[in-house]
């Protein structure tokens, strides 16, 4: 297929994408799902090989694409990767984890199944630590770009051989694999998944991940012309708004660790994403230019550097947070993220174009390879220096729970005092009245010479009659006293303070 013009729609579906990532990372609990956005990277990336592609495999096409596509991924990913480790430095100088195994992981392009080794679960911050966590979607973007030429050269080998069958037939057979990869993809997903385990090999799984790459496949080998005169405008854009408000709506209520992400709510996501993005191909006029309006289409096209930067910068904005306030947080956090992306792409830009005005092939290898040995000597500086701070993720736990408790207990005891001090101000209250009454009885006794006078009283709306007693003065000192006993040891029921307001009363008929 020969490469045609620019497909519009395509950068705000990356901007719908990094702005579900970036807002689920910053305030995961306001957009619970805003990581399903991966999914349309995933599925964008299996549409462009297709559509890229040229009219025939060779050795010099593969070649020429690992060579293009190396350009574009690892320049900014080795300028965020030795920004990221100064901040490190900086930010966090104590911090007790090497990081030499991650970063080869990160480089070589293996992280996702690095993770799964490591049990390092996406939705697990407490002992997640590390702000290059996010790159397992660099080693699955590796490993499908590795792995892209062999497939078309197999599909361009069948091509060569079954091309008298006719090319609608052998289109229908390449849209039969492509869906059978596809559904395999997401079944395997679907019945991988164990309640009672991590979660995390499906997450990063190459082969349970592909589905969006395989769907993104498939629409391109979609005959859009043939759709475009079956499809008018008017239900392409009724299709694509119900699959926006979907996502939207999925970006709100889907949760990382629900089992219905695994099963099947994962793999409805990515479907809608693939057809609203069909809906752009459909009407590049209206619907794919609507989408790539400025502000979206500028996201877009940053889009990988704002992957590349987002959980480092809130990564080191939570270490310094402090009692900043949650919208001054969220400012902060983008206003860094959008100079971050910027200053990653132009520096890295800024290495390709000395890489270009080198002349000879032997001198442009210094200038990736240098900035390789820097990555790593920094990398092995940062992990020798943790070694002096290693105190193991378990102990760090252990020391945020203990401040955590602390926190919660001086919390527990300023409520618990507040409380206290209204019982305790409730029974002087009682206290006095009881007196009162209790006074007054005693006058009545020796008033009248009885041996126990009453004064009779009415309660309050019950209707029933009490008698006070003059010698229950002393029960209720002794229960005073045991009430004080009780709250001094935190041990006050609510039994004990009714019968304390109400000693002395006994109800009659």
């Amino acid at each position: 297929m020969k490469r045609q013009d620019r497909v519009m729609g395509l950068d705000g579906l990356r901007a719908l994408a990094i702005i579900g990532i970036v807002f689920y990372h910053m305030v995961p609990n306001v957009l619970p799902g805003g990581f399903l956005g991966v999914t349309a990277f995933f599925t964008i990336m299996g549409y462009l090989m297709i559509y890229s592609s040229p009219g025939e495999a060779s050795v010099s096409y593969a070649w020429n694409y690992y060579k293009k596509k190396v350009s574009r991924l690892y320049p900014p990913l080795l300028v965020m990767l030795i920004l990221g480790l100064i901040a490190l430095f900086v930010l966090v100088p104590n911090y007790g984890k090497g990081m030499l195994p991650e970063i080869l992981s990160i480089i070589g392009g293996y992280n996702n199944w690095w993770q799964i080794s490591q049990n390092a679960s996406y939705f697990e911050r407490m002992l997640n630590s590390s702000p290059f966590t996010h790159l397992w979607y660099m080693g699955l973007t590796i490993q499908y770009y590795i792995l892209w030429p062999f497939i078309f050269g197999l599909a361009y080998l069948a091509y060569s051989a079954w091309k008298r069958e006719g090319q609608k037939r052998l289109r229908v057979v390449f849209m039969v694999a492509l869906f059978a990869l596809m559904a395999f993809s997401a079944v395997e997903m679907s019945l991988l998944y164990d309640p009672k385990a991590d979660p995390s090999r499906l997450y990063y799984g190459t082969d349970t991940r592909a589905f969006s790459l395989f769907l993104g496949m498939l629409i391109g080998v979609l005959p859009i012309r043939s759709l475009k005169k079956k499809i008018s405008p008017v239900v392409a854009r009724v299709i694509a708004a119900v699959m926006l408000a979907g996502i939207i709506v999925s970006y709100f209520f889907v949760h990382g660790e629900s089992a219905a992400n695994y099963r099947y709510l994962m793999q409805i996501v990515s479907l809608a994403f693939g057809v609203l993005m069909l809906t752009f191909l459909l009407d590049q006029r209206g619907l794919g230019k609507w989408a790539d309006i400025l502000p979206l289409r500028i996201i877009g096209e940053f889009s990988y550097e704002v992957y590349l930067v987002m959980y480092p910068v809130i990564y080191f904005v939570q270490k310094k947070r402090g009692e900043m306030w949650p919208a001054i947080y969220v400012l902060l956090c983008v206003l860094l993220i959008m100079l971050s992306a910027m200053a990653v792409h132009y520096i890295a830009k800024f290495f390709r174009w000395i890489y270009g005005k080198m002349g000879e092939r032997k001198i442009r290898v210094v200038l990736p390879v240098s900035l390789l040995i820097l990555c790593l000597v920094l990398t092995g500086a940062q992990t020798a220096i943790s070694r002096s701070h290693d105190t193991g993720d378990m102990d760090v736990l252990k020391d945020e729970l203990s401040t955590n408790a602390n926190t919660l207990a001086m919390t527990n005891d300023e409520q618990l005092k507040t409380e206290l001090q209204a019982q305790l101000s409730y029974v002087n209250y009682m206290m006095e009245k009881q007196t009162s009454i209790i006074g007054m009885a005693a006058e009545t006794r020796a008033s009248s010479g009885a041996e126990a006078a009453t004064t009779q009283l009415q309660s309050g709306g019950s209707g029933r009659t009490y008698f006070l007693r003059a010698d229950q003065k002393q029960c209720f000192y002794y229960l005073f006293g045991r009430f004080c006993n009780a709250w001094c040891y935190g041990t006050t029921s609510g039994t004990d303070f009714r019968r304390l307001c109400q000693c002395g009363s006994q109800p009659t008929d």
